[in-house]
């Protein structure tokens, strides 16, 4: 065995198999790394020691980081909403920890992770899926770093790909139309009416209760929605997103018209009906699963209608448009849609809102232009 000790670097010596093993003592305990390359292993040393000169503590030295990732979902699942600790939990548990998890956290490096990404985008993995998982390990490698478990966060400089521009899909008043007809004697006809006409979200629909609906000042409420895992109430995430929309007589035909048939399924069901309030429901009174309703009912009507196909979301956008272009004010618009600013609605809307400038020039030079005068002023004396 070929001993080698470099000063100030710990102790690096060659195994019988041929493999080099670099130690160093940290709290009076031993951290040893083994690796074919002798470069790696002075690597290994000389980074190391940086990171003991730096607080590098021993629980750091050795934690995995998937030891780590389970500790900070546990630590941060009551700091965070529902749905969004369920999705780190899914992102850490099917990508980071599956090819990450067994490095050792202050081993990480930003090639590794630039690796895995790049790794993950030829396997045909959505950029979307990358850019979340991206955020999740920069979020919580950020927590390590706070906590002086790590030294940097090697994960900044790391890129995940770009995620592909998808261009908005909007129905035009007539398709509008032919769906609405079309799914008239839908269980779902009033969601997609609602949906069509104020922009309301999935889920925001799905979280309506009869209680929210203010029939005398024709006023719906929408204060919490849906979550799309578990079928939890969440309250609103801002709040702009928690507003009072006016609606019209027709919306509140529409609504009675669902709510008496409604009320017929709950009779028809009989002790099968779990009543919680909700104005959308399966056919037994429990929160609606989104994805069967897509299956079962959107994407068929889209079908039997003959409209261009389109997601569930694309039904916002249409009636943000369809309101724009019936020249409803944008800051209503933004408020009816929930937006914290009009900013916001400008931005996403403003290529579908007609054009302003049109006789703006006449306008002005109709106010402007100098008119001649008989009137004859008199000199001050």
């Amino acid at each position: 065995m070929t001993k080698n000790r470099s000063h100030g670097e710990g102790s690096l010596h060659q195994l019988p198999s041929g493999k080099w093993r670099g130690r160093l003592t940290l709290g009076g305990r031993r951290l040893s790394y083994t690796s074919k390359s002798i470069n790696e292993v002075k690597a290994w040393i000389r980074k190391t020691a940086e990171q003991i000169d730096q607080g590098l503590t021993y629980r750091a030295a050795k934690m995995t980081v998937g030891e780590y990732l389970t500790s900070w979902l546990a630590s941060s699942k009551n700091s965070t909403r529902v749905t969004t600790a369920y999705h780190y939990k899914s992102l850490c548990n099917k990508y980071l920890i599956h090819d990450l998890g067994k490095i050792i956290i202050k081993d990480l490096t930003t090639a590794q992770i630039q690796y895995v990404y790049d790794h993950w985008a030829q396997e045909g993995i959505p950029a979307h899926t990358i850019i979340k998982a991206h955020t999740v390990l920069h979020n919580a490698l950020a927590r390590a770093e706070e906590t002086g478990l790590i030294i940097r966060n090697v994960s900044s400089l790391a890129k995940p790909p770009k995620a592909p521009h998808k261009e908005m899909q909007i129905w035009s008043d007539e398709e509008v139309n032919r769906f609405l007809v079309t799914a008239k004697d839908d269980h779902f006809y009033a969601l997609y009416y609602l949906a069509l006409a104020y922009g309301m979200r999935q889920m925001e629909l799905l979280g309506l209760k009869w209680q929210d609906l203010d029939q005398a000042r024709g006023i719906l409420h929408v204060s919490r929605q849906l979550s799309r895992s578990g079928g939890r109430m969440l309250d609103q995430k801002t709040k702009a997103a928690k507003r009072a929309i006016q609606v019209g007589a027709g919306t509140l035909k529409v609504l009675n018209d669902h709510h008496q048939r409604q009320s017929e399924e709950q009779y028809n069901a009989g002790a099968h009906w779990k009543e919680i309030g909700l104005i959308f429901t399966s056919s037994i009174g429990t929160p609606v699963n989104y994805k069967n309703m897509m299956d079962r009912s959107f994407k068929p009507l889209i079908q039997a209608a003959g409209v261009p196909v389109i997601r569930f979301h694309d039904l916002r956008h249409t009636a943000a448009s369809l309101m724009l272009n019936q020249g409803v004010p944008i800051f209503k618009v933004s408020k009816i849609l929930g937006h914290a600013r009009p900013s916001i609605t400008s931005d996403i809307y403003g290529h579908v809102v007609p054009n302003s400038m049109d006789g703006i020039g006449d306008m002005m030079d109709e106010l402007i232009t100098p008119i001649e005068s008989n009137i004859i002023l008199k000199k001050a004396e």
